[in-house]
């Protein structure tokens, strides 16, 4: 893969969908295909490997949730605009990443001119913290991969080398 490039980005629904099959911590595809937003993930290096952290929208019960290993509150003036879910990190290769478009278009909608704003200042402040970011996802592959995390941590975390195994057998492009 060429050098990581910081940035959101959307993720291969089939390649989720192989990956929610060996892991039910994956973030889940609907069945019946129709997602509101399409789930967006934040590019980082973790100990030399691409790998992806969800995105989600702020809710009230991220108001006070303190960061942790596994989560990471994206603040902009003092007001939570999007939370890292660490927790749910996946291993990605570089043919399975789609950029998210976040320049208005002619024709957006006002409601995905709105999201598209969101994901910008999300971008921005996660630019600032990016080296933070990256230190906790790559603790985080420690802690779960070398057996260190205690059961609640590893209880709502992906499986990173089952994850890793279905990377390594899912189809390459031609």
């Amino acid at each position: 893969m060429k050098p990581f490039r910081f940035g959101l980005y959307q993720v291969d629904q089939a390649y989720r969908d192989a990956l929610a099959k060996a892991d039910r911590h994956v973030m889940p595809v609907p069945e019946d295909g129709a997602e509101t937003w399409p789930p967006v993930w934040i590019l980082v290096d973790c100990r030399k490997r691409p790998c992806c952290i969800p995105v989600s929208a702020p809710k009230e019960k991220h108001t006070n949730m303190k960061n942790r290993t596994d989560f990471f509150r994206i603040m902009e003036d003092g007001k939570c605009i999007g939370v890292l879910n660490l927790n749910g990190m996946i291993p990605v290769r570089e043919d399975l990443l789609y950029p998210l478009e976040l320049n208005p278009m002619p024709g957006d909608t006002l409601p995905v001119t709105q999201y598209k704003n969101l994901a910008k200042k999300q971008l921005d402040v996660c630019e600032k913290s990016r080296e933070t970011i990256r230190k906790r996802a790559a603790r985080l592959y420690d802690i779960l991969a070398f057996g260190w995390a205690g059961p609640g941590l590893a209880d709502r975390c992906c499986d990173f080398k089952a994850l890793e195994q279905v990377l390594r057998e899912y189809p390459q492009p031609a």
